[in-house]
């Protein structure tokens, strides 16, 4: 019996550990990512490990993970065995971990060593990428490669048997391994035959690598070569490429009046020279790039066997008097591209552009771009060559600073589809004279003798603002409603546009989108100004400063569907003039809406009103003036659009808004921003009446908690909804009860520190599919073990779990993932004491029997021998307690850290939790109201069996913990008890003698408020243990003797 007494409890010690354990390792697979702290697919197969600062390899074992990304990190070493557990790998990354040259951080030092048996032992690897490492020489690579990445590196020489291993490979990118920002003072040496074992090869890139002759021995196989940006002055024979289809051989005799970064032009500024049959066997070539290689002309005999040259790009070059009589163009009967821009001759603004003749014979012509020639007038004469190209279709004539132009002369070109007369200084209207000498208002930048004033690389060029218009333009016209199509499009856009007389646009009738931005247009539209345009769908007024005030506006074109009006702020914040909206009443078509940045706020119409409405947008605006508190004239703005579906109101600088706004929203309403405001409360309890709204962005705002007024907060239809960039401090369950729609739930950079079970009700969470609370400060205790655990078993995508969700409380874990807290350091300690008492009790059980068979009356000798002696004479009978409370708390309330300790720390622990729960006596709460201060201490000291004393680095200064000190030492000399119990929470507080003796002689009863979070559960037990015991048993035996 006492054998398996003794057994018993060691096993089952040994099955609790195999428990834990086993838990511990089942968890760590499903609580976290797979490979910490890197990210995987739900699959396990992609595995990401980018931008994640690793030195080394994660270890990973598993068969089933097939692509690896390493990007962006700094490892140093690659060993012979770091990806043997991954055998099935086929896609690896391991770019930008040692960038080289003038990529690379100033004074940054970096070496990535690739071990020969590193990636050979990768069987399966088909796709790899070692670019940005400063990689000298080729590593052993597996033969089963077909895409390889190693440019910005330094290979600069490739023998006959570099390649010899990698048949298979059909990409493969060598670039930039020698340029001025990876400088390496020569050139890159290739063998003739380097690439003759690539059997495979489809593209190579050889750009930016310095070097001066084209290479030999090319694959037959090869589809695309990539020169550019290198050294070459002279185009030798391209043997063997016979299935060519793209050759790019741009910037090598650069131009450079005209060049966007460092130029390095050929000996004497010379031009590209090719030998007489540098392209004969390319009979497969589909695009040639010839960009800025500084020719003046080239050789018909040239084209002659691209008989399918489709693409061609002949910009940046001095080709000024080949366009106008030029002759190889008749041999380009294929070419459906053709890019002439920027061959401008320098210093000089021809009156006319006058195209050659031969432009006529190229039959195939779609695309023409003539950017960057410089001339003022556009005239029928010059462009005669293109009217008989029944292909053409984009005609783009950008940048060369033209004046005049009398636009229904592309009506002479039907099939034309795109019209760019974009960036240049067209007036239409005569311009105001300077003075009486009568001479006119040249072209900005233009002397009177037609030459340019400057570099005009700044017009070919446009920096800053103007680079972000032409952004703001296009990306408008891309965004477009559903169903609308430009099937001919017209650009005015960055002119000297004045005003818009109906003259202007006859012959132009097929025009159905306009673009108008960026002009000097401040003229009040009264209905008449598109006459001609009846067909207009589309129309791009942004920058300019139309006046909106006439009932009859844009009447003329009826159907228009999308109105561009933003950044025409001007008339809007003139003080004093009045604006309407009325004139949307007659677009019947209207769907799309832009008024973004015209400070919209007062002295307008009180409504929008428009019953084909669907996407008005009103970004930058005055929204908060409109909507000042006490001010009810546009509470109703937006009553009158039916068909509302997407509400723009970003930027308006908007603290809150009026309930009855959000009340009376149309109901059809799907799509509703209201993001980077500074809105710190929003009527959630209006929301219910948006019944269709499916997504609610309220992102970067300065929301601090999350309230519920009423029933509910959610319409039914609500599936997205972005709180990310605010300042919520906490969940609560009832804001989310009634949003069980959510699918969506952007929470992250808030001031969240805790996500616990009372966040979301149990229907969010069965209805959630993504979560992002990443980027909060969360308190990484015990607390949140429940997050970890909901982590562990949902299905719910949590985004940024393995990069953006780190702790910032306690202190010594800020910083670190949420990943590297353990779940098993936050089992409670009574699971243990469990485990123990159970133990003993069994013991006892056994052995307690045997010993009172035995032994009983020897026993109960011997107990009550020893009571009598500690006794030491007759026992005291027992009187009733007067003692209320189980310990008095004193403490500074003055100090705010101290109190709050008491409050939110001591209390709870001891009132609230634990199998014992505890009365305290606290001054704050539980004194006499009206007796005095000192009667109170009094009663509070001998009501209590206990008096805890709560010191911080000042000790006993304050008065009231002194006069506390006195009267519980005159108890001590009243009743025989010492009832003193101190707890140290600064561990910088000097000691004073009391302390210092009080810790030699009754060490027990003075605690330390330990700086570890982990060592926090044992504390509170010491505190529950002395609270519960007598005190005598834990003094000396001679002070006990003494007392």
């Amino acid at each position: 019996t006492l054998l398996l007494c003794f057994l018993v409890p060691q096993v089952s010690m040994l099955l609790w550990r195999v428990c834990l354990l086993a838990q511990g390792l089942l968890g760590a697979g499903a609580l976290f990512p797979s490979y910490p702290p890197c990210a995987n697919s739900k699959d396990g197969k992609n595995v990401d490990c980018s931008l994640r600062s690793l030195t080394l390899v994660p270890d990973i074992r598993s068969s089933s993970v097939t692509s690896l990304n390493l990007d962006s990190n700094f490892l140093a070493l690659l060993a012979n065995g770091s990806f043997q557990g991954v055998p099935c790998l086929r896609d690896l990354s391991l770019s930008w971990n040692c960038m080289p040259g003038q990529l690379r951080k100033a004074h940054a030092v970096c070496q990535l060593v690739i071990q020969p048996g590193a990636l050979t032992v990768l069987r399966h690897l088909t796709n790899l990428s070692l670019a940005g490492n400063s990689l000298s020489v080729l590593p052993p690579l597996p033969c089963t490669l077909r895409f390889l990445d190693l440019s910005y590196n330094n290979i600069l020489r490739l023998g006959p048997r570099s390649l010899v291993e990698l048949s298979h490979v059909s990409e493969l990118l060598l670039g930039n391994n020698c340029y001025y920002r990876n400088p390496c003072g020569s050139s890159v040496s290739l063998a003739r035959d380097a690439f003759l074992p690539l059997t495979s090869l489809r593209r190579l890139s050889l750009k930016f690598n310095n070097m001066t002759a084209t290479p030999q021995g090319l694959p037959p196989t090869l589809h695309q070569l990539d020169l550019s940006e290198n050294k070459i002055a002279h185009v030798s024979h391209l043997e063997n490429l016979t299935s060519l289809r793209s050759l790019n051989l741009e910037w090598n005799c650069q131009r450079c009046d005209h060049a966007a970064q460092p130029c390095f032009p050929c000996p004497g500024n010379k031009a590209l020279t090719f030998e007489q049959d540098a392209f004969q066997n390319l009979a497969q070539l589909r695009s040639l790039n010839l960009r800025g290689n500084s020719l003046q002309d080239l050789n018909a005999s040239f084209f002659s066997s691209l008989r399918n040259l489709e693409t061609l790009d002949l910009s940046d070059n001095f080709l000024t008097c080949a366009i106008r009589h030029g002759t190889f163009f008749s041999v380009l009967s294929s070419v459906q591209t053709l890019n002439l821009g920027y061959n401008y001759q320098s210093l000089v603004t021809f009156e006319n552009l006058t195209l050659s003749d031969s432009f006529g014979q190229m039959t195939s012509l779609k695309n023409l771009i003539i950017n960057g020639y410089f001339f003022r007038h556009l005239a029928e004469d010059g462009i005669k060559p293109l009217f008989n190209l029944s292909n053409l279709e984009t005609l783009q004539f950008r940048t060369n600073f033209i004046r005049n132009v009398n636009l229904s002369l592309f009506s002479k070109c039907r099939t034309l589809t795109f019209i760019s007369l974009s960036q240049n200084n067209i007036v239409f209207s005569p311009p105001c004279e300077r003075g009486g000498n009568g001479a006119g208002t040249g072209p900005r930048g233009l002397s009177h003798d037609g030459t340019l004033v400057g570099n005009p690389r700044r017009w070919a060029e446009p920096k800053g603002r103007a680079e972000a218009m032409v952004r703001d333009s296009q990306s408008s016209h891309a965004n477009l409603p559903a169903g609308v199509r430009c099937s001919k499009t017209l650009d005015l856009s960055f002119n000297s546009i004045h005003s818009i007389e109906p003259a202007q646009f006859q012959g132009l009738e097929a025009i159905d989108c306009l673009n108008l931005s960026s002009n000097y247009i401040s003229q009040s539209l009264n209905g008449s100004q598109f006459l001609p345009l009846r067909s207009l769908k589309l129309l791009d007024l942004s920058h300019n400063r139309f006046d909106l005030y006439y009932d009859s506006a844009l009447q003329e074109v009826c159907q228009l569907v999308v109105l561009n009006l933003s950044n025409n702020q001007f008339h809007f914040t003139i003080k004093g003039l009045g604006h309407k909206f009325e004139f949307l009443k007659n677009l019947t078509n209207l769907k799309f809406l832009n008024l973004d940045n015209n400070q919209i706020g007062i002295r307008i119409s009180k409504h929008l009103e428009s019953q084909s409405l669907r996407l008005p947008l009103g970004q930058n605006g005055k929204a908060d003036i409109m909507w000042m508190s006490g001010r009810n004239t546009y509470l109703e703005f937006f009553v009158k659009l039916p068909s509302l579906r997407l509400l723009d109101i970003s930027f308006n600088n908007l603290d809150s808004i009026p309930a009855q706004v959000i009340e009376t929203l149309p109901g059809s309403l799907r799509k509703l921003s209201i993001a980077c405001n500074n809105l710190y409360d929003f009527p959630w309890d209006k929301m219910e009446k948006l019944s269709s709204l499916e997504f609610l962005d309220l992102s970067y705002n300065a929301l601090e908690t999350l309230l519920v007024v009423g029933r509910g907060s959610f319409g039914k239809n609500l599936t997205t909804l972005d709180l990310s960039y605010n300042k919520i401090k906490s969940l609560q369950e009832a804001f989310f009860s009634h949003a069980s729609s959510l699918h969506f739930l952007s929470l992250n950079h808030n001031k969240i520190q805790m996500v616990d079970e009372s966040s979301f009700p149990k229907a969010l969470l069965q209805s959630l599919q993504q979560l992002d609370v990443s980027s909060n400060p969360l308190r990484c205790t015990c607390a949140a073990h429940w997050f970890l655990t909901f982590l562990k078993s949902t299905s719910i995508t949590i985004d940024h779990f393995s990069t953006s969700m780190q702790c910032d409380l306690p202190e010594s874990k800020r910083g670190q993932p949420l990943l590297s807290m353990d779940p098993r350091s936050c089992q409670d300690i009574y699971g243990h004491l469990s485990f123990l008492c159970s133990s003993l009790l069994v013991t006892l059980v056994t052995v307690l029997p045997v010993l009172h068979k035995l032994y009983g009356w020897d026993l109960w000798y011997v107990s009550h021998l020893c009571l009598a002696t500690l006794r030491q004479g007759y026992a005291q009978v027992a009187t009733a307690s007067r003692e209320e409370y189980d310990a008095f708390v004193a403490f500074d309330a003055q100090h705010s850290l101290v109190a709050d300790w008491v409050y939110n720390e001591m209390v709870p622990q001891l009132e609230e939790k634990g199998r014992r729960r505890f009365k305290l006596c606290l001054e704050e709460r539980d004194w006499t109201v009206g007796g005095s201060r000192i009667e109170n201490l009094c009663d509070s000291i001998y009501k209590s069996r206990k008096t805890i004393f709560i010191l911080g680095r000042e000790g006993f200064g304050s008065g009231f913990l002194r006069h506390t000190f006195l009267l519980s030492q005159q108890r001590l000399l009243d009743e025989k008890v010492d009832v003193l119990l101190l707890v140290l929470l600064d561990p910088a507080m000097k000691m004073s003698r009391f302390l210092l003796a009080r810790r030699r002689l009754c060490g027990r009863t003075v605690l330390d408020w330990p700086c570890n979070p982990f060592a926090q559960p044992y504390f509170w037990h010491c505190v529950r243990a002395r609270l519960a015991c007598e005190v005598h048993p834990f003094d000396a035996s001679h002070l006990r003797r003494g007392v």
